[in-house]
Parts: structure tokens; C-alpha cells; sequence
């Protein structure tokens, strides 16, 4: 499955995203969004199972979610 997913950013604080699958980050994958209004995509390629999305600017990484890829 290649999901494309979307980083929008509503406010002027850098933000960044990554997934990752049991602790270790998905590799090829990274989106940055850098100003108000600004959008990142990609394309990941993903097995079935569960993943995170995650943000990974310092003091952010609480705000995540869940992505499950089925067979």
C-alpha cells in the first residue's frame, strides 16, 4: 500500500513527520512544513500492520496518530 499523507501547517511554529512501526522509523519518508499555510506530501510505501505518525520537533512528540494498513 502506498498511502500519500499530507503535513498542513496552521501555525508559524516548524513542524515535522515521520512513521514509524514498532520503535523504528519508516525510512524514505520525512515531511517538513517550515511557515503558516505551508503543505508537505508524500508517498510511502507500507506493509500491513500498525504505524505511528509522528511529530519530531522537540516538546511535540506527544502529538500523534495512529495509521493501520490492512492485508
Amino acid at each position: 500500500t502506498d498511502p500519500t499523507l499530507d503535513c498542513d501547517l496552521q501555525n508559524t511554529i516548524h513542524h515535522t513527520l515521520v512513521v514509524v512501526q514498532d520503535g523504528t522509523t519508516v525510512s524514505g519518508f520525512d515531511l517538513h512544513v517550515n511557515k503558516k499555510g505551508q503543505v508537505d506530501s508524500g508517498s510511502v510505501t507500507l506493509k500491513a500492520g500498525t504505524y505511528e505518525l509522528i511529530r519530531t520537533v522537540p516538546g511535540h512528540q506527544s502529538m500523534k496518530a495512529t495509521l493501520t494498513v490492512a492485508p
